[in-house]
């Protein structure tokens, strides 16, 4: 299991979510009982690259985080999977190393990008909503396709 931090503290790596699939998921989430709720957010371990600055990088379930704020849950299991806090690496070269290894997405959800890493939401209540996203999502949820990610 992975330590507890604040959602607030954890910085995207990506412009938007599909915020169809969030309400989808928070109905889902809703319908959960105590235990399974629990369960449910034990297990959905965020994992995250502490970058240069010690900031926490998501560099997946943002959807997740979205859910979990809109319900008032405020800190989730991270897991570390990088740390660059101690490495003599700079700003840009972190950043380099994010996208060459596909760990930030830098597209807005007008599709325009690749946009500056400074850019970025400072937390996910910044995340804009992406409809084309939303729609993949469906469309994959229906079984046209296959997740990639």
């Amino acid at each position: 299991m992975g330590k507890k931090f604040k959602i607030l503290d954890l910085r995207p790596t990506q412009f938007a979510v599909g915020m169809m699939e969030v309400d989808e998921k928070i109905k889902q989430v809703l319908s959960f009982k105590k235990k399974e709720l629990k369960s449910y957010i034990a297990e959905s371990i965020v994992p995250v690259v502490r970058g240069p600055n010690g900031q926490l990088y998501v560099v997946d379930k943002h959807h997740f985080l979205c859910v979990c704020y809109h319900l008032g849950i405020r800190k989730v299991n991270v897991e570390i999977i990088k740390d660059f806090h101690s490495d003599d690496m700079s700003y840009a070269q972190f950043w380099k190393w994010m996208h060459k290894t596909r760990h930030a997405y830098p597209f807005c959800q007008f599709g325009e990008g690749p946009r500056k890493e400074f850019y970025l939401p400072r937390d996910i209540r910044g995340l804009a909503d992406d409809p084309y996203r939303s729609i993949a999502w469906f469309v994959r949820k229906s079984g046209a396709f296959e997740n990639t990610s």
